[in-house]
């Protein structure tokens, strides 16, 4: 049986025929909720009120504005997930039936009311438990919408700062794409990665964070992991971060460079605990003629991924297109996790995450953002490093509060035929 309970309408003690085709989890709490809103209408009908005014029904009831309004809202939404968060508890819809009792409502419409109340507890009991974990269901059924989700990943946040002892104010990625000088079939690439804010909550924390690395299709590492030229030039030695020096807090960072199989990472060395120890960091690397710019058979896309490996509040994903290159009208944006530190092929691995990228205004793009001083400036320094012209590029920005540990956040866009 997968993670999604099916059970039949009967009572969940009972064995159910196999000839009874067995009710899915939100078809069934679907049917649990209309029924609680029709009897909700039913029952505010018979008092002679007007079911869309909550201060109507507040004063003729006598009840506070804040519980007649969460009626309101149950009785106006067509959707389940956004009535579900406004449901009163058991408590209220007490304080509601005994005020429409005093009012002259009908034992049979109040009646109603409470076994639809009973019904759809029943349905969350056998399904999920309790109230509380049918919350994290509804963020998951919801696609990412829900701002109950984003408190969810509110929440992941502080769990993993304490149990893992860091966390960082936001992960800054850039990425840069343009047509190769050098040869008409490939693609020059940089890539900047930055961590702002970054502090430990415990003495001794090694931490890996970041890894810069090109992968295939199938996610498996490029067999000769290219090395790039270094933004800044007093970084540009081998097994050294390649460091943006002007735009990090402090050029002595504890960070070391490791190299492996999918190629450099950069590991957080022990420092100071708390703010005294906090530091802000920037790397670069350009990379000319690397990346195919026309489909094959085996590969049809390209993208560019960011990795969330801490606790992060923010993360701000920037992707700069070449005007003469169609990328920026196909990006497809996902959250996937992983567990290796390779991006995962497996779809199904989607973190439910609505959030999609948009244009940036402007040519040149207008990139300035509060999460990080001077960030206009930085981009600019990457242009001109790399020798491109600003104003020929798009921009398009991807922003996502808290976002997942152990994800990856990949902007995937098509790659045009060969002409």
């Amino acid at each position: 049986m997968d993670g999604s309970l099916h059970l039949t309408n009967s009572d969940p003690s009972e064995p159910h025929s196999p000839s009874v085709r067995p009710v899915p989890f939100e078809e069934h709490l679907t049917s649990a909720f209309a029924s609680l809103r029709d009897s909700l209408q039913s029952l505010l009908s018979t008092l002679d009120v007007d079911k869309a005014s909550s201060p109507e029904v507040a004063r003729r009831l006598n009840l506070s504005r804040n519980l007649t309004w969460k009626v309101s809202k149950v009785l106006a939404s067509q959707d389940l997930h956004e009535g579900l968060q406004h449901l009163p508890g058991d408590a209220a819809i007490d304080l509601l039936l005994t005020a429409a009792a005093q009012r002259g409502a009908p034992d049979r419409t109040i009646r109603s009311v409470r076994e639809s109340c009973r019904e759809l507890e029943r349905v969350v009991k056998v399904h999920v438990g309790d109230r509380a974990t049918l919350d994290l269901y509804l963020d998951g059924m919801a696609g990412g919408a829900s701002e109950r989700l984003e408190q969810s990943r509110k929440l992941a946040f502080r769990g993993n700062s304490g149990v893992w002892g860091l966390q960082a104010r936001a992960r800054i990625t850039a990425a840069f794409v343009a047509p190769s000088g050098s040869s008409a079939d490939l693609l020059d690439t940089a890539i900047v990665g930055g961590i702002v804010g970054l502090r430990r909550l415990r003495p001794v924390v090694r931490w890996p964070l970041f890894r810069s690395h090109r992968y295939r299709a199938d996610g498996s590492p490029e067999a000769n992991q290219p090395e790039g030229e270094a933004i800044d030039p007093r970084f540009d030695s081998p097994d050294v971060p390649r460091l943006i020096g002007e735009f990090c807090s402090t050029t002595d960072l504890p960070i070391r460079a490791v190299r492996d199989s999918r190629g450099l990472m950069y590991e957080l060395m022990e420092g100071r605990v708390g703010n005294t120890g906090a530091f802000t960091c920037f790397f670069g690397s350009v990379y000319r003629a690397h990346a195919p710019r026309y489909a094959t058979d085996d590969d049809k896309t390209g993208e560019f991924g960011t990795h969330a490996m801490l606790p992060f509040e923010h993360l701000l994903f920037d992707l700069f297109v070449h005007r003469d290159l169609p990328f920026a009208d196909t990006i497809d944006v996902r959250t996937v996790g992983h567990f290796d530190g390779a991006p995962p092929r497996d779809e199904t691995m989607l973190a439910p995450i609505a959030e999609s990228a948009r244009e940036l205004s402007g040519r040149p793009p207008l990139v300035a953002t509060p999460l990080v001083e001077q960030y206009d400036r930085l981009i600019t320094t990457v242009f001109e490093r790399a020798g491109w012209r600003q104003s020929d590029f798009r921009a398009v920005r991807l922003s996502i509060a808290y976002p997942p540990m152990n994800s990856t956040t990949i902007m995937r866009f098509a790659l045009p035929e060969r002409p």
